[in-house]
């Protein structure tokens, strides 16, 4: 089922909508439901992600700051000596 929204704009807004849906070769209706599609989905994947965080947490799956801290520096010294730097 399609449901169709009225998304108040001011002109400046419809006027850079409009331009970037031609420059992408697409009506202003379908870009601006790829848009709020494109939101949707990135939202799902944030909320999947703190949730997995929450989970790994709750399941003491963590590591000590200082630990990461040290490995990290390691791994960047690695890195640049790798890339001559």
């Amino acid at each position: 089922m399609t449901v169709h929204l009225s998304v108040p704009l001011d002109e400046d807004q419809r006027t850079r909508l409009d331009a970037m849906a031609a420059r992408r070769q697409m009506s202003t209706v379908d870009l601006a439901a790829r848009a709020l599609i494109d939101l949707l989905e990135a939202e799902a994947a944030d909320i999947a992600a703190i949730e997995e965080g929450l989970a790994a947490v709750e399941a003491g799956d963590v590591r000590d700051f200082d630990e990461f801290a040290r490995e990290f520096r390691a791994y960047m010294a690695q890195r640049l000596a790798e890339a001559g730097v």
